[in-house]
């Protein structure tokens, strides 16, 4: 599978499970530091958000709720992994023609 059907697949996976908001957040943490890095909260999750977030990441929602929050570059290794690209590339695929657009 060539890159573009590796992003392509990687936009659709996230595009059909309620992970906008963890997305939204690597976002602003990738667009500050320019790579992935830093943690974020997950109290503000919904429970949805929570349970698609632990599968993803291949944990229990009960171990990721204890925790409060993830790690961004676990969270690119886990798409780096599975797809073989970056969360830069991700990102960059999944907000593409979207700016300003709310969904």
């Amino acid at each position: 599978m060539n890159k573009k059907n590796r992003r392509a697949e990687a936009v659709h996976y996230f595009k059909t499970r309620p992970l906008i908001h963890v997305l939204e957040a690597a976002r602003v943490k990738y667009e500050a530091y320019g790579k992935a890095c830093g943690t974020m909260m997950t109290e503000k999750l919904a429970y949805k958000e929570l349970l698609a977030l632990a599968e993803f990441m291949g944990m229990s929602e009960h171990a990721l709720d204890l925790k409060r929050k993830f790690s961004i570059a676990r969270f690119e290794r886990r798409i780096m992994d599975r797809w073989g690209i970056t969360l830069g590339e991700l990102l960059e695929e999944y907000f593409s023609g979207t700016e300003g657009n709310k969904e």
